[in-house]
């Protein structure tokens, strides 16, 4: 379900999740999906920054090679 470019539906890029996890994970989070009786939830789990000063947030370039 988080590979890009799989979708169920006709007029899907299937890029929603596969970006989504991305973003999540480039910033130290996760996302996954659970399922139950009652269907499926996605969820996501972030750090917590509220201790955290503004050099501690700065994010190192990446590098592009």
């Amino acid at each position: 379900v988080f590979e890009p470019y799989v979708t169920t539906k006709a007029t899907g890029t299937g890029l929603g999740l596969a970006l989504a996890r991305r973003i999540i994970e480039d910033n130290g989070g996760c996302l996954w999906a659970e399922s139950s009786s009652a269907g499926a939830a996605f969820v996501i789990d972030l750090p917590d920054i509220s201790g955290m000063d503004e050099t501690q947030l700065a994010r190192p370039e990446r590098n592009s090679s």
